[in-house]
């Protein structure tokens, strides 16, 4: 049978189950279909494995790390890339926290916000959406806490955290926010710098087709 019938036949047969789980039927139905697609889907899964030792280029456990020590590896590269970023960036970014009094909420955030500028240096202008409304609408702000980048360059600014946010998520938003605003392509949004021209890089096919192009021929 097609790959695509077989789908469909499960699908249905499996609703059909759902819909009538007291149906002993329809149940034993929908086990039989899982017997006929054991056998199928693990020589798939079998081949697939030794496809990946066949053509090693196109396993993905170099880019994403299976085991602790590798990940503890690649957490180390993106917290260093992160914070380089940061250094790079300092005079050229500032972060605007957008609060309101009597905000339990704010209050935590402010108290991350004080680890960030703690560790980082970097220019945070605390604006009161009660007694400075304009600015909140200004920057499109209808909840608090929201903390905002903006670019001294450019004028330029992004949204990168609303509501409460660790001081890791706080990082990577501001790290991501940076890049976007220096014009880096949203296609990238996920992928460090290390990662670029690997498996995890969008564009890295791309990237080559267009380097075997030029080759002279």
């Amino acid at each position: 049978m097609d790959p695509g019938e077989f789908s469909k036949l499960r699908e249905t047969i499996t609703n059909k189950s759902i819909r009538n789980p007291d149906d002993r039927e329809a149940m034993k139905e929908y086990f039989v279909l899982l017997d006929l697609s054991r056998p199928k889907s693990l020589a798939w899964a079998n081949s697939n494995q030794a496809f990946l030792m066949q053509h090693p280029e196109c396993n993905t456990a170099s880019a994403i790390p299976s085991a602790a020590p590798g990940q503890v590896a690649m957490t180390g590269m993106q917290r260093g890339e992160i914070e380089g970023y940061f250094r790079g960036a300092q005079g050229n970014y500032g972060l605007l926290f957008f609060h309101s009094p009597n905000c339990k909420l704010c209050t935590a955030q402010k108290g991350i916000l004080n680890f960030f500028l703690q560790k980082y240096g970097w220019d945070i202008k605390g604006i009161n959406t009660k007694t400075n409304p304009e600015a909140a609408t200004a920057f499109n702000v209808e909840t608090v806490p929201t903390l905002i980048i903006a670019s001294r360059l450019t004028g330029k600014q992004l949204t990168v955290s609303v509501g409460v946010s660790t001081l890791t998520e706080i990082e990577e938003a501001v790290y991501r926010g940076v890049r976007l605003l220096a014009n880096d392509n949203p296609g990238n949004f996920s992928t460090y710098d290390f990662e670029r021209g690997g498996l995890l890089d969008p564009y890295a096919p791309l990237a080559k087709e267009k380097k075997e192009q030029k080759k002279p021929r």
